[in-house]
């Protein structure tokens, strides 16, 4: 391959070939390279083929390079910057986001946040005050909703990148601000309710007094 491909670069390819364990790219006649599943995309990938299809050309990082085979070992998700970086540093747990349901699984569903462009999971348990059991019953791919923040872990030296997001935990934070809004205004009215109860037992008294 000589010196056309270095370690690092980042360039264009087409995709061959489609496979469960990843994707065979051509750089050019007799130079391909491969991309295994795990550097397919910054998110969670079920198929690779919903993710890259067959004839797509696509931007890729070159890994390592086997001059001998000549084949090399690339990335997808490498030849773009990682965007969990700018999740970790604008959004913490607790944070409310708002995102669209992509997909369901077995245990929860997958939501794509708006903005950043990462999946988090919603469990079964946080889509609502009620006990689900099949998250079909409660939630539908497609679905854009807010949810709150309830786990965000990003540490990539050990390639881990994950969120967890509740609904359920929205709206108890929800119910929680109105009621203590309603007891804000309650006491905020206490001092007129206390004049107005003064004002009553007062007035109260006079007529008493007028009727003895």
């Amino acid at each position: 391959m000589g010196d056309k491909y270095k370690e690092g670069d980042i360039l264009k390819a087409k995709t061959a070939k489609v496979l469960p364990t990843g994707v065979i790219l051509e750089l050019e006649e007799y130079v391909s390279g491969f991309v295994p599943v795990s550097e397919v995309s910054w998110n969670f990938v079920d198929r690779i083929e919903d993710v890259v299809k067959e004839g797509d050309e696509i931007e890729v990082k070159i890994l390592s390079i086997d001059s001998v085979n000549r084949r090399m070992r690339l990335s997808i998700k490498q030849a773009y910057s990682d965007p969990w970086e700018k999740v970790s540093a604008e959004l913490s747990v607790g944070d409310h986001v708002t995102g669209t349901v992509t997909r369901l699984t077995k245990s929860g569903a997958i939501v794509l946040i708006d903005s950043y462009g990462v999946e988090a999971f919603l469990p079964v348990s946080q889509v609502s005050l009620e006990r689900t059991e099949n998250i079909e019953d409660s939630v539908q791919v497609g679905r854009h909703d807010q949810f709150k923040i309830i786990r965000l872990v990003y540490d990539p030296d050990n390639d881990t990148r994950n969120m967890v997001v509740s609904i359920r935990q929205l709206i108890k934070d929800k119910e929680a601000a109105e009621t203590d809004k309603a007891l804000k205004d309650l006491n905020g009215n206490g001092s007129v309710n206390s004049n107005s109860l003064g004002e009553m037992i007062k007035n109260q008294l006079e007529e008493e007094g007028e009727s003895l």
